[in-house]
């Protein structure tokens, strides 16, 4: 008994070398046998599968704008999306406010829902009225004046435009810039672009200068890759399907998933290709007769995370018997 012990140990740690290692893709369990090998794949890789709900820490969440006092609680609309697609409320997400009734900081939870999990909190601040007293009569250049006597000196700067897609071209969108509730006109700023052209995250500056000297702000915007292309997918063989997509210069590999269901939903499986020149992958372990569908995304990795571009559209094939 403690020969066959040992034996079974033994074999469950070359089945986790080996799918560390590659020769076996983190999908590849069908046809492994049912059992205790069986049970061994399923406990590995079911974690990999419930990774197909996305993080509500990956999604952006637009500024909450001051909020004025009312003495009542006060629940601001929260924009929140996802490769710049806007989510729903009560089917992506719900929402819990706290510290929202008094002058200070408020905070708002954003917990994740259906295809998001995870939560995000975020904060804005409740002010009093503006009561200043201001002085109304003449001026600008008292305005002037006294927003650039500002301690702050920050501007607040504004894009047209906050999600590209790649196109090898310098990215420049435009800029609004605003300081002290007030626009300011372009002669009072210069802009500059950085990291403008290639896939991740861009960066515009923007610095005062005459009465607005001192003055400075910025904003980012995201260039994200061009859509997947999905060139064919051919059953090749007993339980197996080969997948083809065009090479996207940009991208640091693919991710591929497939199912037997158009909708793509439970069963479905992904398959990881960490090569940004490869163009074509084998899908091994199938049910020979059943139609499978197929679709691909590249990914980039930027900073300590990948982004992925959008879906391919669906091809299918099936398994030959």
């Amino acid at each position: 008994m403690k020969k066959r012990q040992s034996f079974c140990l033994l074999i469950a740690m070359l089945l986790v070398f080996m799918t560390g290692t590659g020769v076996w893709a983190e999908d590849d369990t069908r046809g492994l046998g049912d059992g205790l090998f069986g049970a061994i794949l399923e406990g590995m890789f079911s974690q990999a599968n419930s990774s197909a709900k996305t993080n509500m820490r990956n999604v952006t969440v637009d500024p909450i704008p001051d909020q004025t006092y009312t003495g009542k609680a006060i629940t601001p609309t929260v924009k929140v999306s996802f490769w710049g697609s806007r989510l729903k409320r009560g089917t992506d997400y719900t929402l819990t406010f706290s510290n929202n009734r008094s002058v200070g900081t408020a905070k708002v939870v954003i917990k994740g829902k259906g295809d998001f999990t995870g939560s995000k909190t975020v904060s804005f601040k409740i002010v009093k009225k503006n009561g200043s007293s201001g002085n109304s009569s003449s001026g600008s250049s008292s305005k002037k004046k006294n927003e650039s006597s500002s301690t702050s000196k920050k501007f607040n700067v504004k894009l047209s435009t906050t999600v590209y897609t790649y196109n090898g071209r310098f990215r420049k969108p435009s800029v609004t810039v605003t300081a002290g509730g007030k626009k300011i006109t372009a002669k009072y700023y210069t802009v500059k672009y950085f990291d403008n052209r290639s896939v991740g995250d861009a960066t515009v500056k923007v610095t005062g200068k005459g009465d607005y000297k001192g003055y400075s702000g910025e904003a980012s915007f995201r260039i994200d890759l061009k859509k997947a292309s999905l060139a064919s997918v051919k059953a090749t063989g007993d339980s197996q399907i080969k997948v083809t997509w065009r090479k996207d210069t940009q991208a640091d590999g693919y991710q591929i998933e497939y199912s037997t269901r158009k909708s793509f939903g439970s069963g479905t499986k992904n398959k990881m290709v960490r090569n940004g020149n490869k163009t074509t992958e084998d899908l091994y372990w199938l049910v020979n007769g059943k139609k499978y569908y197929v679709r691909v995304r590249s990914y980039k990795k930027v900073g300590s995370r990948n982004r992925y571009s959008e879906w391919s559209t669906v091809r299918n094939a099936t398994v030959k018997e």
